[in-house]
């Protein structure tokens, strides 16, 4: 009987109906990956090129350059308020640049800035609005020529010379010490300011007709519209305060030099070209972080800056078509 076909063969081929043959598709795998690393490098050296070229062109360096230099007349700006200096139109260099620079007075407490860094209508203008507040510097602060005049138009004003004792009295007015006068008050109260002469017409201050200010048992001072914020304004004599001193000086206090003791309240800016201590009796309100404000008619020596704040210019007519007619260098 012949023997029965093997079915082996066909079982096999069914077996492997369900693998799939290896083909060429880690190959397509690997060229894709290639293809994509190229293309990456290339993409990556043309934007390097790109950047390389933008960093090393006449025109961007050049606009860079007028960029620093306006930021640099900026600084010069700062630097003249914070020196005291007086305001203008300064020319300066700044590297290869020729800078322009204007401070102006923008009224009360701000100041104007325009720093001019251009060529032939191309380059960079900054605008700014400073905001400041004195500073006493190397000098003490003066009264303004508005301020000298006010005083001078006083009719309650009251002068004083030689040396003058004042005692349980209301002063209205202000108190004018000649030269070499020393007034001492005690039991006081003044509706006005005290002003030495000397003041009026500012520096320098002979030592050899200096005045020279006592205060005694209870002294309060109260500045009036004559010298708004003005207390004592002594910038060639002594302030001296007793130790049966109990005062309130309410406004700024400029002398000489100051020999303080007893107690009370000074509420305003306390300065002298001497060196002085006030006593841990003499309480400071309103003094803190922020920076008190100088009186109008003081003149001081120095400005701090509060803030500095940029407005948007619109472009100038030689502006516009310097920019319309540039031509780039050719790379």
């Amino acid at each position: 009987m012949p023997a029965a076909p093997s079915r082996a063969p066909r079982r096999a081929r069914r077996a492997t109906r369900g693998v799939r043959r290896a083909g060429p598709s880690g190959y397509v795998m690997l060229t894709v990956l290639l293809l994509a690393s190229l293309i990456l490098a290339t993409v990556a050296a043309r934007a390097r090129h790109s950047t390389l070229e933008w960093r090393q062109s006449t025109a961007s360096l050049w606009v860079h350059e007028t960029r620093e230099a306006a930021q640099s007349g900026v600084a010069f700006a700062r630097q003249v308020l914070s020196s005291g200096q007086s305001l203008g139109r300064t020319t300066l260099a700044s590297g290869a640049r020729t800078i322009t620079v204007v401070i102006a007075d923008a009224g009360g407490d701000k100041r104007s800035i325009h720093v001019d860094a251009t060529s032939g209508g191309l380059g960079a203008t900054l605008d700014a609005q400073a905001h400041v507040f004195g500073l006493v510097g190397a000098s003490l602060p003066r009264l303004t020529a508005a301020g000298a005049a006010m005083v001078n138009a006083d009719a309650a004003a009251i002068r004083y010379t030689g040396d003058v004792t004042v005692q349980d009295a209301v002063l209205t007015g202000t108190l004018r010490l000649g030269r070499s006068c020393h007034l001492t008050l005690r039991d006081v109260v003044v509706h006005g300011s005290i002003v030495s002469e000397a003041a009026l017409t500012g520096p320098p201050y002979n030592a050899a007709f200096a005045t020279s200010l006592t205060l005694g048992e209870g002294v309060r001072i109260e500045p009036t519209t004559v010298l708004p914020g003005c207390a004592i304004l002594l910038p060639d004599g002594a302030l001296i305060a007793d130790a049966t001193s109990s005062i309130e000086v309410h406004g700024v206090v400029v002398a000489n030099t100051i020999a303080m003791a007893g107690d009370g309240v000074m509420d305003a800016q306390v300065v002298a070209a001497q060196a002085f201590t006030l006593p841990i009796g003499i309480d400071r309100p309103g003094l803190g972080r922020t920076p008190l404000a100088w009186p109008a008619v003081l003149a001081t020596s120095a400005l701090g800056l509060k803030s500095l704040a940029f407005s948007a210019a619109a472009p100038a007519g030689r502006e516009i078509t310097a920019i319309k007619t540039y031509a780039f260098p050719a790379h």
